[in-house]
């Protein structure tokens, strides 16, 4: 009697363990949560200029010969078209071309320079930064410069040339002004020597 309480207490025991074994599991319901994209957040721009830009304005050149103690006068009009290089918000590294011819009737003066400059241009002069209202300019290259003066004789310079200069301009404009001094010496016997200063605007910004 005692044997068939025992089976009987074990089955009743392990039959919930055995029904549950065949209860089918549902799979998890899929997540309906709906999420949200967060709108695109703007990026400041960098004000970044196209690869070309071009000045334009006017020059005055003083060649002279240190050992005659001569000097001529060279005005003209300058247009110098540049290639960006290398450039950042502050600052760019350019390649120029500050072409500037002069010329006046009955031969009072005749002038002509070609400069190949390489300048780093630092604030406005960078023309990125719209924010920025002053700037520098500093650059070297070569150049040669051919000037005549009525009743004088002429005097030509080829050799090396190195310009320094300021820009400044109206904030959060594209306007940009430049003023520049600029010295060079020719690598020929003799020894000629320039000095010149130009005042330029950007026609198409750097």
């Amino acid at each position: 009697m005692k044997k068939h309480v025992l089976i009987i207490f074990t089955c009743i025991n392990l039959c919930p363990a055995l029904w549950a074994q065949h209860i089918p599991v549902s799979p998890p319901l899929p997540d309906t949560t709906i999420t949200t994209s967060s709108a695109p957040v703007a990026q400041p721009s960098l004000g970044k200029r196209s690869l070309f830009y071009v000045r334009a304005g006017v020059s005055l050149f003083f060649p002279y010969t240190p050992r005659q103690n001569h000097t001529l006068y060279a005005p003209g009009v300058t247009v110098a078209p540049g290639i960006r290089l290398l450039q950042n918000r502050d600052a760019a590294l350019t390649l120029s071309f500050p072409i500037t011819v002069g010329w006046l009737r009955n031969n009072v003066f005749f002038d002509v320079d070609f400069p190949a400059m390489v300048d780093l241009n630092i604030g406005s002069a960078a023309g990125n930064n719209q924010n920025s209202s002053v700037g520098f300019v500093v650059g070297a290259g070569v150049a040669y410069l051919y000037a005549e003066n009525s009743g004088e004789r002429s005097i030509d310079i080829g050799g090396i040339r190195c310009q320094a200069g300021i820009s400044f301009g109206k904030k959060n404009s594209d306007a940009r002004n430049l003023i520049l001094i600029s010295y060079g010496e020719s690598t020929a016997p003799g020894r000629n020597e320039v000095i010149g200063i130009s005042f330029q605007f950007i026609m198409m910004n750097q």
